[in-house]
């Protein structure tokens, strides 16, 4: 799933929303500008839906001296691709005081009910699992918006445009490859969607 930032600004919610009426519950006085980049598309990498609507975990500006992902409202993004991950288990849905949760992510993460805590507190166990689903959710889908596809010069034969480096690919299940020399990230023209792929939101 991608999504597109339209707004970094938490006075930008609308004032009818739960999340605004409460804002200084989750972002202080509500005047902050937020850890995302306008007009920059983010991988969702967790989905929590509750009464306050949908909440988008992505790597945000922040990450790489965070190391976890943030959630942020679904407002402040617009949605680029509503393709599910793969790598996403069945939804977990728990209720309290009446008002139902539910929550998607790869199995690890949904299965344990303090894998987050543990991601943010540095756990090393913790961060080696959500590394690997973010590589491997990054490459999942093709992002248009930030990558140019890649030239195939004879059948499975590819050439990097950045270090000319010339590998033969056999895969096409993501729709992103990554130069194994520079380890510049880009669209493979070869993938096709897969049929019946679930979609959260159209």
């Amino acid at each position: 799933m991608l999504v597109l930032c339209h707004s970094n600004l938490v006075s930008s919610l609308p004032a009818s929303s739960a999340i605004s009426q409460n804002r200084h519950r989750y972002y202080g006085k509500g005047t902050e500008s937020l850890s995302l980049t306008v007009q920059q598309t983010y991988v969702v990498y967790a989905i929590r839906q509750d009464v306050t609507g949908a909440w988008f975990f992505v790597s945000d500006d922040s990450f790489s001296y965070i190391g976890y992902p943030f959630a942020y409202p679904s407002f402040f993004f617009n949605l680029i691709d509503g393709r599910l991950s793969r790598y996403w288990t069945k939804p977990k849905i728990t209720e309290a005081d009446g008002q139902k949760t539910e929550f998607r992510a790869f199995k690890e993460w949904v299965s344990d009910r303090v894998f987050y805590e543990r991601l943010i507190d540095g756990s090393i166990s913790e961060r080696d699992i959500f590394c690997k689903y973010k590589e491997l959710m990054d490459m999942e889908f093709p992002n248009p918006m930030k990558y140019r596809p890649i030239v195939y010069i004879d059948n499975d034969w590819c050439q990097c445009d950045a270090c000319e480096y010339v590998w033969e690919n056999h895969q096409t299940d993501n729709g992103m490859l990554r130069c194994p020399q520079c380890r510049k990230v880009f669209i493979d023209p070869r993938w096709t969607e897969p049929s019946q792929q679930e979609t959260l939101f159209t």
